[in-house]
C-alpha cells in the first residue's frame, strides 16, 4: 500500500524505465501541493506532466480576472485549466495560496 500518490507514481515510472518502456505523459488533478509533487516526480523521470489548475472562476472567459494567478496575471480560465508543469512551476502562487470567492489569498 502506498502512502502518497507520488509513491505510486514513482513506482510506475521506475518499473517502466527498468523494463525499457517509456511513459509519455502524466495527468493530475487535486490539491495544488500534491499536483506540484506529482510534477516534480514526473520531471525527475523526464516525463511531461499536465495539471488541472482550478482557481475560483466567475466568468470563465477571461473578463472578470477572478482566476488571475500571482503577479503575472495569467488567467486560469484562458490559459487552462489544464497546464503544463513546466509552465506552472514558475508561478509563485501555485501550491502556496488559494483564493476565495472574493479573491482574497489564503496560505496552504
Amino acid at each position: 500500500m502506498y502512502r502518497f500518490v507520488t509513491d505510486a507514481l514513482t513506482n510506475v515510472l521506475k518499473e517502466a524505465q527498468d523494463k525499457g518502456k517509456k511513459i509519455d505523459k502524466v495527468f493530475t488533478c487535486g490539491p495544488e501541493v500534491m499536483m506540484g509533487a506529482v510534477g516534480k516526480v514526473a520531471e525527475n523521470y523526464n516525463v511531461k506532466c499536465f495539471l488541472s489548475v482550478e482557481k475560483y472562476m466567475k466568468c470563465g472567459i477571461g473578463v472578470c480576472g477572478q482566476c488571475a494567478i500571482d503577479h503575472t496575471g495569467v488567467l486560469a480560465c484562458v490559459k487552462g485549466p489544464v497546464m503544463d508543469y513546466d509552465y506552472v512551476k514558475k508561478l509563485s502562487e501555485f501550491g502556496n495560496y488559494h483564493r476565495d470567492a472574493q479573491g482574497k489569498k489564503h496560505h496552504h
